[in-house]
């Protein structure tokens, strides 16, 4: 991997990232980040959004600066705007043609890096302004695309990706599969899963704290209100760490008055949390690549996830996790019934479950994707 030039001088990187709050994107970048930083790159972090995000990138050799412009962007399966909403339409416009002609070529004229990488499929202003200011950029999706309804998103953003970037990553066939109409791979694109880094495992499991843990806050996109109505008709008596920012006052404030919830807030160290769970609770309802899975995988807890599409690139149906049964999520009966069927699960069987996810995490997901990642930014530096 090259991390200097012919003269001597450090690679530089600048890292740009749209989003908020400590999410699987942000944390993914972070470690990529430390991990450029630590192999004598000059790093420079640039965060679209000032929030919690910033904790991730804390790091003496990470240079850290965040923008201050609001930015509203397209497309994205969480973010998505109706066509009737002229409003929001326009607001995205707005902030598309000020990134694309004043923000982005500031910044890419202010650090001059060698790469620009782009850690969202959304940063298309971005990717658009290197490409006319000749930067090499890397465009790592992160998130699944909406399909939409007659075709013409999809066959724009794959005109782009396959003509703008120097470089895309897609973190599951699922989200590549959204782009390209064929199952033929441009050469500019790579298929990379996401990874956790994992400390060596305990011969002797950690005592587990919690039956349940969720993650994800009061998105909606990320099962919100199917936490709710688990919650409340409850009657399990199964202990729950809930993690992450929640705006909804009569929410938290049933949460301080319910003896089986642990409220955690927003937490950086997931690891430990997943390791002290019996089940993380993956309850996504649109299309996704779920990082915790993953982090679940790797920590010895058991994800039981919704059914939506991609997770079964992620997840074996009792094989290394569970798959929630469409009829239970509008039942409130059926959930409890099968929430019991897990919690009394036998321990070999539960044993044998955490095993397979581990070694799952082993061949897919460890930290040889990041070095993946690595070289393919190495290989950049050489073109």
């Amino acid at each position: 991997m090259v991390s200097v030039d012919m003269t001597g001088k450090k690679k530089k990187i600048l890292m740009v990232h749209h989003g908020a709050g400590i999410g699987g994107a942000p944390k993914s970048m972070s470690l990529i980040a430390r991990r450029l930083a630590s192999s004598n790159y000059d790093v420079t972090v640039l965060l679209l959004k000032d929030s919690s995000a910033k904790r991730l990138f804390e790091d003496k050799n990470i240079n850290l600066v965040i923008s201050r412009v609001p930015i509203y962007y397209f497309y994205h399966m969480s973010k998505w705007v109706k066509f009737w909403e002229f409003h929001k339409l326009f607001s995205q416009m707005i902030s598309f043609i000020v990134h694309l002609t004043i923000i982005a070529p500031y910044y890419l004229i202010k650090f001059k890096p060698d790469i620009l990488y782009l850690n969202s499929s959304v940063l298309i202003d971005w990717g658009l302004a290197a490409r006319a200011l000749k930067v090499k950029t890397l465009q790592h999706i992160r998130e699944t695309i909406a399909s939409g309804h007659l075709g013409l998103r999809r066959k724009l953003l794959s005109y782009y990706f396959k003509n703008i970037p120097t470089v895309v990553i897609n973190i599951s066939q699922h989200n590549e599969g959204r782009i390209l109409s064929s199952s033929n791979r441009p050469n500019n694109f790579h298929l990379v899963y996401n990874y956790s880094i994992a400390e060596r495992r305990n011969e002797v499991p950690p005592r587990k704290r919690w039956d349940f843990i969720y993650l994800g806050g009061s998105a909606e996109i990320k099962g919100y209100p199917l936490l709710k109505s688990i919650l409340k008709e409850n009657g399990t008596g199964s202990s729950i760490a809930i993690c992450g920012s929640f705006n909804d006052s009569s929410f938290l404030d049933f949460m301080s008055k319910n003896r089986n919830i642990s409220y955690l807030g927003e937490i950086q160290d997931v690891m430990s949390r997943l390791s002290q769970s019996k089940f993380l609770l993956n309850l996504f309802f649109k299309p996704h690549f779920s990082r915790p899975i993953i982090e679940a995988f790797s920590s010895g807890c058991i994800p039981i996830s919704t059914s939506y599409q991609g997770v079964e690139e992620l997840l074996t149906n009792g094989v290394d996790g569970y798959i929630i049964p469409d009829e239970c999520l509008n039942n409130p009966e059926l959930m409890k019934t099968f929430l019991i069927g897990v919690i009394n699960m036998d321990n070999k069987t539960r044993n044998e479950i955490i095993e397979n996810g581990y070694m799952k995490y082993l061949t897919l997901f460890s930290h040889k994707n990041e070095d993946k990642i690595l070289k393919i930014l190495g290989d950049m530096s050489d073109l």
